[in-house]
Formats: C-alpha cells, structure tokens, sequence
C-alpha cells in the first residue's frame, strides 16, 4: 500500500478525529470549497484504493482485493456526483424543494456558521446527533455543505439513506454491492468491517458516516435488526483505534428515541447539534448569493419585503426556494433585475406558496395526466398524512391496477422528478420515489374514500405482519374491513393465503354455530310436538337466548385468550416513586391463566348491551361504525366486570396484568427494555404524535413474547385488585375484589395521555363508579 499525498493527511487530535485546519487553506466562513479540490482529493483516495487492490491481488487475497476495489469504485461514484452539472448550470440557481447534492456546494448559501458548529461537533466524538424539524435542511448540509470540507481535508463521506434495511447491510452494501462474493466480510462484525476499510483508505483518512433520515431506524425497521445495529453501533464507537466518525440525522421529534440506545451507549444525547431555521442574515444570504451568481439582482429591498413575508426573524429554507425559484422562473428573458411588479404578480409569498402544487401540475403536465399525477401522488402518502417512499414496481402495481398504463405512469412519474416534486433513489436494484418535502402534504388532499381505501390497505399490511410473527388471522371485524375495500386493494399472495385462512376459520365458527342452532331447533320441534302450549308461552324466549349466544360466542371471538405459564414472579420496581401507588419489588407466585389479546372494542362492548347484559357508558359514540375496532372506554369497573362475566371471563388482578406485561423475570416493557418509541406504543412520550386513542392491536411492535398487544400504552386497563390503607399508613393490596362491597381498584397501563417513566409507574387506584376517556378494560380466565 502507498503512502497517501502529503497534502491530503491531517492532524488526528487525541479523541481520534481529523482535525480539519490542520495544515489546510479551508475558509469555512467564506467562499465555499473549490469543485476542483473536492475531484483531485477524491482521485487521491481512489488511487490509493488501486493500489490496495493490486497489492492484494498479489497477495492472493482475493476478499481484500473485492474490498479494495469497493472503495475505489466508492471513490469513483462520489467523483462523479461531485462532477454532475449543478441547477446553476442549467440555468436555476434555486433548489425548490429538492435536496442540494455535494455538486451543488458552490450554490449552498446561508449556512456557513451551522457548517461551522458542526464541523467543530464531529471532531469532539465519533458519535454527532444532527436533529432539526422538517425542512430546516439537515440532508443539504450533510452533502452540499460538510462534505466538501471533509473531502476537501483529505477525508471520506459515506452519505447513506438506509430507509428499511438495517444500517450496517446498507453501509458494507455501499462498498460491495453484491455481498455474496465476499461472505467473510459479509458476516463480519461491522467494526471489523471497517477496519478493513480503514487500511483501504490509510491513516490519514478519516470516514464519515452519514445517516440521514434516522427517523425511520424507528419507524421502517422491524425488530432485531434495530437493537443489533445498536450493539455493532457501541462496539465501534468504544474502539479508539476505529478512524471512523458518525452522524445520525432525524427530525426532532424522534430525538428522544435515541435513549432506547441505553444502556449499551451510555450517552447518546452527549454531543447533539440542533439545526435551526434559517436567520434574517442566512436567508439574505440565501436569496441573494445564488441570484448574483447569475447576474441577477433583487431591487432595492424586496429581500425585505420577502423576509418579512416569510417571517420576519426566522425563515424555513423550503418557503425561501419555492419563493425565489417561482420567481427567478418567472423572470422575463434577458430581464437581470426580479422586481417588486413581478413578486406582486405572481400573487407575493402567500400566493406563491399556497398554490405551488397546482401550479406546477398545470405548468409542466397535459391536462388529461393530471389526474394521474394526483392519484401518484396519493399513492405517496399514507392515510394519516405522512410521506413514504414506494418502489417502482409497487406504483406501477397498484396504479395499473386501476387502469394506468405502464407508459403513461413512467412518463409522469419523469416527469414530476424534473417538476422537482419527487425525489428519486435506487433501493435494492430498482427506483423508488418519495415526496420532495413534507410540505407538499398541506396540498394534497386526500378523498375520504381514498383515505378508507389507504387505512385498510395498511391495516392489511399490519396484520401480514401479525401472522408473519404470530400466525394470528384477521379477527372478525377486520376481516370486514379488507373484505369491503378488496377489490381496491393491492394484494400478494401471502395476503391472500391469510385472507382465505381467516374467512376459512370464520365460516367453521359460523358453522358451528349453525349446527348448534339447528340441534336447538330439533329439541325445540320435539319439546313442541309434546307440550305445544308451553312451547307457544316460550318461543320468543328461546329466540331470544339463541341470539344472545351467537353475540356471546361473536365477542368471544374478537378478544382470543393467549395462555401465561404460572411460576414465580418479580412484581413490582426496586424504587417506587414516593408520590405514586408502585409495589416495592418482591417475588410473588402467580397461577398459569388466560388473557386477551387485546383491549375490549367498542363493538364487543355493544353486542352485551344489545343482549341486555351491559348497560352503556356515558360515551354516546361508542356506536358510530368507525369506533368499532377502539378499545371501549367511560366504563366503570361495575360495568367492566358485568362484561366479562357475560362472556364468562373476568377482570385480571393486578399480579396477572403485571405478569403479561412484564413476564416472569419483570422485563422493564412489554416488548423488552427499550423505552417506548412510535412503533410500540400509544402513549405521550413514546413519539407517536396522533393524540387519541387508536384501534386495538395497531402497534405489532410493543407486542409481548406472548402476543399480547396495548400493554405499555392506548388506554388505561381496570384490575380486580383493591387498595387500602392500613392503621399504619401503608398501601396494601388484597387479593381480589368480590364483587359487591365498594372499593378502589388498581387501574394499569400507560394512556396515550401519558408519559410512562416505566410501566411500573403507570398505576393509579379508582373508585368502582369511576369512568374516564382514557380508560378501559381487558377481561382474564382462570386456567
């Protein structure tokens, strides 16, 4: 291996990071790093990569020469994405609500002192935390604005997006693409894969990691690749001799998602940098520098006026691009001056950004494919109005389906690329395409039936997931929703093998219920033939029983019981909290039982007042058809018991409930010792941000072991376990309450109003005659 040129090895200070001024003509604050240093020093790592290769193909080792030729081909993409032609090139010096790419860096204004800060972030730990709100522009800082300093010191970005594959696939992928000509190095563990890549690259270089969108870590990724990544994560940042940097980039709010990274990183908040909004300063900046580079100027202020506009003290980046592009687009020929005549004609800041969508579909698309672009552009949201990204055979699927053809949809789909409204990248050998910005959702509206048809689509796509892991079939009402929107939905064939499974065990218990019926009715014809008058005076009895039934085992049926071993238990924390009803740790035995899977629905809970076993809550919607598949609540534990009496179960006691939770060895969730997150549970500090509760069973990942579902969020949950105080002041529990003397109960559970420290200390003690919108109830059974 050769020894690097002088002129691109840095300093390396004692945390192991390059000090990036050290012996370098780098002006951070000013004019934006050359193009031609940025190839020449990529050039450098790409020779030095060949000569590793050839030295290994010499050596016979054939891995590290696949390796070596990894990076140089790495090399090699990264040169050629520095060398694209910019949007100032072709003519726009404004990005509308497109990312800038590492070739845009000399049209990148506004951000010099964020650059600045995060440069001085990343050579303080391995480990940077970039976080920011939608649209401030973490992606265009990480390519157009650090890694051309970085590349310019001598050292190597890896920008990666890894979306739903797990990180490190994503980051040796990025170096072999096909991983099965390596298998070595494809099992490696991740720190010592990058070590090998570190002797590729030579001491002088240092690698950077970029993991953008790091939200979706949390939100696309399935378990145990999420935990996994976080253990090969530690390992490399707790190896000093690892010349490798990260930076993990997500919106703000998933930041507190970073502390299911304990206890495996001690710290992972340690060294956060937060992207703001853009200042008056960095706006001008923004406005003015791209313009001038193309001889054209503002008149005398409306930059102001725009600013101010905008907002005055704080500016989002998207609205300064969609204002100035809309502008400069709009700019007559040979015109080198963008007017105030011409800012009030396109309608001002408001006007330009209220009918951005709009007008672009009008500018750039006949009229007979613009109704074809909004139903793509449908196709890239989902039904709770958050983008996603789909590949292309997954569009051109679901949208030949109802009648698109193949040709129309690529050249639409082109289309919108270059109207700057999708962006597009390849994900495993295909293109897959996702909104520019989140800030095209406000116009996009959804119809409410394409609304419907998208929530049961993913509520297919939630239960595939459920008998991937469980082999649980679509409970009754469930099954009626796919059912309804079939035809519209988009199907595989797993999908239908769970369907037809599900429809399979419906029509047995409808068939059961059937022959019950009909031995009902053949005892009833021969009690008739013998005592007809007493069959007259009863018939509307038996009737009525018989319908009773049919809704009992119908209720039965939506809350399957899931069974839990008995044994010994720990029950309760080592540290209650002093102003909360928490049971000092203790080992307790609990008898093997049964209980649901689920909270009780609103449905469940109408078919026992129909048959006159319940009485209703005092919430009046509990009947609306869109309510029927949510957890019932504004029931008292009066009520709660009646209904799982109806059905012959019972309300779990407090030991029972903590067992499901917790397991036997008293795992700290439901769902392991991560903190709750925005896939597991239903509850305030967990991120998910759709306040209210949510259909039962809708977050698969806090399942328990056992299948359990809603244990650590949703609604609070009823136990038959009384509290008392004692003549010496202390709580103390009793066994079981007996259903007649009043009492205040144990209430458990996490509710989407709450922010749960631990699921221990989500407990509170409520009179029978209590009722509350965020309580409710799942029913037990003795084994």
């Amino acid at each position: 291996m050769t020894d690097s040129d002088p002129d691109s090895i840095t300093n390396i200070n004692r945390s192991g990071g390059a000090d990036l001024n050290a012996g370098r003509d780098i002006t951070i604050g000013g004019d934006v790093v050359g193009r031609d240093k940025i190839i020449q020093n990529i050039q450098n790592i790409d020779q030095r990569a060949r000569t590793a290769a050839e030295e290994a193909e010499l050596a016979r080792s054939f891995e590290a020469q696949r390796l070596a030729q990894g990076v140089s081909a790495f090399a090699r993409r990264l040169q050629a994405r520095a060398g694209e032609s910019t949007d100032a090139d072709k003519g726009g010096p404004y990005k509308g609500l497109l990312d800038y790419r590492l070739s845009d860096a000399e049209i990148f204004f506004g951000r010099d002192h964020a650059i600045r800060e995060l440069l001085e972030h990343l050579q303080r730990s391995p480990l940077t935390v970039l976080h920011a709100e939608s649209g401030a522009g973490k992606t265009s800082l990480l390519q157009a604005g650090i890694s051309p300093h970085l590349i310019a010191a001598g050292h190597l970005p890896a920008y990666l997006r890894p979306y739903n594959v797990a990180p490190a696939l994503a980051l040796k992928r990025a170096f072999l693409p096909n991983l099965s000509d390596t298998p070595n190095l494809a099992q490696a563990p991740l720190r010592d894969f990058l070590t090998r890549v570190g002797d590729v690259l030579g001491t002088g270089t240092t690698l950077y990691i970029f993991l953008d969108q790091f939200e979706e870590f949390f939100t696309q990724l399935e378990e145990p690749a999420r935990p996994e990544f976080v253990r090969e994560l530690a390992e490399c940042l707790d190896d000093e001799s690892l010349n490798v940097r990260w930076v993990l980039a997500l919106r703000s709010e998933y930041f507190a998602n970073l502390a299911s990274f304990r206890p495996r990183i001690r710290n992972p908040f340690e060294n956060d940098y937060r992207l703001n909004r853009l200042t008056r300063d960095e706006a001008r900046a923004a406005v003015a520098e791209p313009a001038a580079q193309r001889g054209i100027s503002f008149e005398a202020g409306l930059i102001d006026t725009i600013l101010n506009d905008l907002g005055k003290d704080e500016v989002a980046p998207p609205q300064v691009q969609l204002v100035c592009s809309t502008l400069y687009e709009a700019l007559p020929s040979e015109a080198q001056v963008i007017t105030r005549e011409l800012y009030a004609v396109q309608g001002g800041a408001a006007g330009i950004l209220r009918g951005h969508l709009g007008r672009v579909l009008k500018r750039d698309l006949p009229a007979g494919q613009r109704s074809i672009a909004q139903r793509l552009l449908e196709e890239l949201i989902t039904s709770d109005i958050h983008r996603v990204m789909r590949t292309q055979t997954e569009l051109v699927d679901s949208l030949t389906a109802r009648g698109v053809q193949t040709e129309t949809l690529d050249a639409v789909l082109a289309q919108l690329v270059d109207s700057r409204l999708l962006r597009v990248e390849e994900t495993e050998g295909e293109p897959a395409y996702e909104l520019a910005h989140d800030y095209l959702l406000d116009e996009i509206k959804l119809d409410p039936a394409v609304q419907a048809r998208k929530a049961a689509q993913e509520l297919m796509e939630q239960e595939l997931r459920a008998y991937r892991r469980y082999g649980a079939l679509l409970p009754v009402d469930r099954l009626k929703v796919v059912e309804r929107y079939r035809a519209e939905l988009h199907l595989t064939s797993e999908a239908e093998e769970l369907i037809s499974k599900s429809r399979k065990a419906v029509q047995r218990e409808r068939s059961k219920r059937r022959s019950a019926l009909l031995l009902v009715g053949l005892i009833i014809a021969a009690i008739a033939a013998v005592f007809s008058v007493v069959w007259q005076l009863r018939s509307r009895e038996a009737e009525r029983g018989t319908q009773v039934d049919a809704m009992k085992l119908e209720a039965q049926q939506m809350s399957p019981l899931i069974r839990l071993e008995g044994g010994d238990m720990i029950f309760g924390t080592d540290a209650p909290y002093p102003d909360r009803i928490e049971a000092i740790a203790q080992t307790v035995k609990v008898e093997t039982f049964e209980i649901e899977r689920t909270e009780v629905t609103n449905r469940q809970y109408q078919l026992c007042v129909t048959s006159g076993h319940c009485t209703p809550p005092t919430d009046t919607t509990f009947t609306e058809p869109q309510s029927v598949s949510y957890p019932v609540v504004f029931v008292t534990a009066r009520q709660a018991a009646e209904y799982c009496a109806w059905i012959d179960r019972r309300l779990p006691t407090e030991i029972e409930w903590e067992r499901a939770a917790r397991g036997l060895q008293g795992r700290p969730w439901p769902w392991g010792s991560e903190p709750p997150s925005a896939t597991t549970a239903n509850q305030f500090a967990s991120g998910f941000k759709k306040l209210g509760a949510r259909p039962v069973g809708s977050f698969l990942d806090g399942a328990t072991p056992e299948g359990i579902l809603d244990l650590g969020g949703n609604v609070l949950e009823w136990t038959s376990t009384p509290l008392f105080i004692s003549s010496d002041k202390t709580i103390q529990r009793s066994v079981s309450w007996n259903g007649v003397d009043d009492a205040m109960l144990v209430v458990r559970d996490a509710a989407y109003t709450t922010a749960a420290p631990r699921i221990t200390a989500a407990i509170s003690a409520m009179s029978l005659d209590f009722s509350d919108s965020t309580l409710g109830f799942r029913c037990a059974k003795s084994s």
